[in-house]
This record gives structure tokens, C-alpha cells and sequence, in this order.
């Protein structure tokens, strides 16, 4: 695989991460469905968004920084996905069965290939 293809597939993934995480805050603002609003979740999420796309930005502007950005990037939303799954487990989040498979999904999506 040649080295543009690699930049491409990192492009995809801070891409399609950025969407994942865009959607949840939107989950958790009510807009999809009723009774999933948490504030602090929501702000969690766009901040997590917010740093994989301008992650892939950063990328397209200076494509010989596309993997440390996409490193950097896609290491702070795990970091993020780990600390709010572990705020959960302390009690402090919603503890529905839903959310525990929406940050599992996204704890999945953050693993990077």
C-alpha cells in the first residue's frame, strides 16, 4: 500500500470518527430521538468531533503530518471515549442499555486500524 493510499485511509477515519461522535452529541441534545439528552455528554462528544475534523483538515493542509495528526487525533478521542465509559461506570452518566452500546460502538470506532 502506497503511501497516499495511507493518508487517504487515515483521511476516511478521522472522517467518518468525527461523524460518529457528531451524531452522538446530537443524540444527546435530543435531536434523533426523546429522552437522551445529558449535557455534559454532548459537550464531551462535539469536543471529540471538533478535534477528529480539524484533525482531517490539518491533514489535507500538510499531508506529510497525516498520520501524527491522525494519531494524535484518533488517541485523544479514545482517551475521551475511555474517561466518559468510565464515568458511566462510577455512576455519574446515563446508565441505559443503549448508551452502553452507542460508547461501546464508539469506543470500537476509535481503535484505529
Amino acid at each position: 500500500m502506497g503511501s497516499l493510499d495511507r493518508r487517504r485511509n487515515v483521511r476516511r477515519f478521522l472522517f467518518l470518527e468525527g461523524l460518529v461522535f457528531l451524531v452522538a452529541a446530537l443524540l444527546h441534545a435530543d435531536v434523533f430521538i426523546d429522552g437522551y439528552e445529558h449535557v455534559q455528554a454532548r459537550i464531551a462528544e462535539s469536543v471529540l468531533a471538533s478535534v477528529l475534523l480539524i484533525g482531517l483538515v490539518l491533514s489535507q493542509l500538510r499531508p506529510t503530518w497525516t498520520r501524527v495528526t491522525g494519531i494524535a487525533a484518533q488517541g485523544f478521542a479514545l482517551f475521551g471515549t475511555l474517561i466518559g465509559m468510565f464515568t458511566i461506570s462510577a455512576g455519574v452518566g446515563p446508565r441505559t442499555c443503549s448508551m452502553s452500546y452507542i460508547n461501546s460502538a464508539l469506543l470500537l470506532c476509535c481503535r484505529g486500524d
